[in-house]
């Protein structure tokens, strides 16, 4: 999967600025920088987790199991051919 490293950036910034990440050099190679939760962050993660959980329910809510099984199948199918890329 590609991203536009000027939206990318932006992301990351405002990640930072509201205490989430912490983006440090890299020591072993100057160009890069390594990107770290904060506890801020860890502690959101349990949160975080919780709503994708709801949304999922809500979002499958109206189908049959076999339904949810076959668009989960879909879905996994094209979020491997982004990777591929």
């Amino acid at each position: 999967m590609k991203f536009d490293k000027a939206t990318t950036a932006r992301s990351l910034k405002q990640l930072e600025l509201s205490g989430y990440i912490m983006r440090t050099p890299d020591s072993n190679d100057r160009r890069s920088l390594l990107v770290t939760p904060t506890e801020k962050a860890v502690q959101f993660y349990p949160t975080l987790q919780h709503i994708l959980n709801e949304s999922n329910k809500a979002l499958l809510s109206r189908l049959s199991s076999e339904e949810e099984e076959q668009i989960i199948a879909l879905l996994q199918k094209i979020s491997q051919g982004l990777n591929d890329d």
